[in-house]
Parts: structure tokens; C-alpha cells; sequence
């Protein structure tokens, strides 16, 4: 199925009309400026007229990537942290390629990251921001979701466009989770070296069986993370 984009932000997608409406009703109105902006500010910080259209070209690339790593992080903590996914957020640096050679999926570098408490001091703001339009988001995933519906994660994305400017354009994605993957075990030790060798692989992953595969054609593959 070919999916609607929302033409302002470039980065919402809708099956219909009728969705996409609903959506906008619902608070992606609100969001949607605040992705504008990002964009003016991208595009001013890279001097690159294409550098938002890449940013949401990468991340939706590699979102299956960035759910499974953040997810993997909440299991890990979930015992010790009840209610993790409404405490915790994966805080992700990236640095913009300015190379007109590379793929939008490799544009971005992975700089460094970890999963932040949503009080941690180098992100409040931004955390908060991202924090206040939670309930929206919990709300779709009990609805889209019903009884199998376990919790919302989060990431965020922390861009520096400009290697002279230390200025940054953030973009934050909630996403539901299901009770049968919070049931199952984080596998790989490291899941951010992991998530790091797939970004800069370019490797777009896929749920498939009860693990995580790759869609390149001869990569063995890998379960779980």
C-alpha cells in the first residue's frame, strides 16, 4: 500500500484521507509546526535544501532498528523500573553527512547514546516536550493495540547539522509496545554497539518469526538484541 505523507512536515504518513484528518485533529496540527521549524533550521544549519527530507528519509529507514534498540533497553531495566516506558526515553546523537554520494540511510552518524531518565539534565527540555505529548500516543497504542497493548516507548534524535555550529535540531517518535514482546529477552549484551552497526551498515531491518532479521539478500541473521 502506498501511503499519504503529510506534505508540511514531511514526515506523518496515513493509509487515507479520512486518517490523515483524524490525525490532525487529534494533535498532529499542534506537532506539525514544531517539525516546520526543525526543518527551517536544518535546512539553515546545513546550507542543504534536502536535509530534513533526509533526516525523515533515515529515520523512517531505520525505525525498526531504533524501536527494537529502545525496546531492548526497557526490558533490561523493566524489573528494577516499573513503568519504564513513561520514565525513560533512548537519547540518540547524531552528526550529518554532508555527502551528496551517500544514500539518505547512511547520511546520519551515530555519535553516541543511552537510555535517559526523562529528568536527566542534558535533555529536560526537550525530554519534556516529547514527554507532554505522551498520553496521545498511550492513548493510540491501547486503541490500535486493545488487550495486547503493554506500553509506549520513545526516542530521541539529537542532530547536529553543521560540523562549525554546535546548534542542534531534535526530533522525537513514540511507538506501542505489545505484551508479547515485553515478555521476550534482550539477546545481544551491547544493543547500542549493535544499533551502531547497523546504522552505519545502512541495514534496514525487519520483525520476522518472533526475532529480528535483515533484509539484505545473504545477511545472516540475527535474533532478538
Amino acid at each position: 500500500m502506498k501511503l499519504l505523507r503529510c506534505a508540511r512536515c514531511n514526515i506523518a504518513t496515513y493509509c487515507s484521507k479520512d486518517c490523515q484528518r483524524a490525525h490532525w485533529r487529534r494533535g498532529h496540527k499542534i506537532v506539525c509546526g514544531c517539525d516546520v521549524g526543525d526543518c527551517d533550521r536544518a535546512i539553515l544549519l546545513s546550507g542543504d535544501q534536502n536535509a530534513w527530507v533526509h533526516l525523515t528519509q533515515w529515520v523512517e529507514y531505520h525505525h525498526a532498528s531504533l524501536i527494537n534498540a529502545t525496546t531492548a533497553l526497557y526490558l533490561r531495566k523493566k524489573d528494577k523500573v516499573p513503568d519504564v516506558t513513561a520514565k525513560y526515553i533512548l537519547h540518540l546523537s547524531l552528526r550529518y553527512q554532508d555527502d551528496a554520494t551517500l544514500p539518505s540511510q547512511k547520511r546520519f552518524e551515530l555519535v553516541d547514546g543511552m537510555l535517559a531518565s526523562k529528568d536527566h539534565p542534558v535533555g529536560a527540555l526537550t525530554y519534556s516536550e516529547a514527554f507532554m505529548m505522551r498520553p496521545a500516543a498511550v492513548q493510540m497504542g491501547k486503541l490500535e493495540m486493545g488487550e495486547l497493548y503493554w506500553g509506549t516507548g520513545a526516542y530521541i534524535l539529537v542532530v547536529r547539522f553543521s560540523p562549525e555550529d554546535p546548534s542542534v535540531v531534535t526530533f522525537w517518535k513514540h511507538f506501542g509496545i505489545p505484551k508479547d514482546t515485553a515478555r521476550a529477552t534482550a539477546a545481544c549484551p551491547n544493543t547500542l554497539s549493535q544499533l551502531m552497526e547497523n546504522l552505519h551498515a545502512g541495514t534496514k531491518m525487519k520483525f520476522c518469526c518472533g526475532g529480528w532479521t535483515h533484509e539484505i539478500s545473504g545477511h545472516k541473521p540475527k535474533v532478538a538484541w
